[in-house]
């Protein structure tokens, strides 16, 4: 029937190219809409994955610490609870500084420790859990401090290793496990020390100075010791009357 033949060759009016045009615009703004929004939804758990992986590995203050006070030493355990091993140098002097507690969960400072000038420091009992020390151990000039205790876990210091000018400083009791020191060690103008027991486990050293330590009278704390590659140097320590210690060194 002719009536209801379709003509395929007349042109689409230019209104319905419009609306075909208009639909395929909004088509594709809906596609960029969509796309914009998942992008940002991605980004956002980008964000929050890299958040949590940083807050994983962020347990411990960046670079050295420098302790000045009772106050700093007790926050740190506040502030970073999961930290153990500290990147860098450690320094604790400090007037008021009474206790070390708050460093009791370290395991490892890469660096040096230097315990220095605490006027009111009258142990060391807050590190018993440092196992290493990559640098030295400097405790020097702490005129309260009566016993070195609270390193039992210390087993290596990697540097020098100086115990000097502690005027009440009478005994050297806490590095029961300490095996190993990189470098010199040095115990020097300790005007009341008695004795060194503390080092029974030590067996090497690159040196070894003892000097102007009073009324020190034996040195059997090192009779572990059998490797020493440089210099012995013991003076001046007027009480001192057995070295029989030493004679197991090669």
């Amino acid at each position: 029937n002719k009536n209801h033949e379709i003509n395929w060759s007349r042109p689409i009016p230019e209104n319905k190219y419009e609306s075909c045009s208009k639909i395929q615009k909004m088509m594709r703004a809906t596609i960029i809409l969509r796309s914009d929004h998942l992008i940002k939804r991605l980004w956002v758990v980008f964000a929050f994955i890299l958040f949590t992986v940083h807050g994983a590995f962020a347990q411990c203050p960046t670079g050295g610490l420098n302790f000045t006070s009772q106050a700093t030493i007790d926050q740190f355990i506040t502030d970073y609870p999961s930290c153990t091993e500290i990147t860098g140098n450690v320094t604790i002097s400090g007037e008021d500084i009474t206790n070390l507690d708050g460093l009791r969960n370290i395991t490892s400072i890469t660096g040096s420790l230097d315990v220095l000038r605490n006027a009111a420091l009258v142990n060391l009992d807050g590190l018993p859990a440092l196992s290493n020390i990559g640098g030295s151990l400097t405790i020097g000039l702490n005129p309260a401090l009566t016993n070195i205790g609270g390193f039992e876990a210390l087993t290596t210091i990697g540097g020098d290793f100086g115990i000097s000018g502690n005027q009440a400083l009478t005994h050297i009791d806490g590095f029961v496990a300490l095996t190993v020191v990189g470098s010199f060690v040095s115990i020097n103008e300790n005007q009341v020390l008695t004795n060194i027991d503390g080092f029974a486990t030590l067996t090497k050293v690159d040196g070894l100075y003892i000097a102007s330590n009073p009324v020190l009278s034996n040195i059997n704390g090192l009779a572990a010791l059998t490797s020493l590659v440089g210099l012995i140097w013991i003076d001046d320590n007027t009480g001192l009357t057995d070295i029989s210690a030493l004679q197991n060194i090669d």
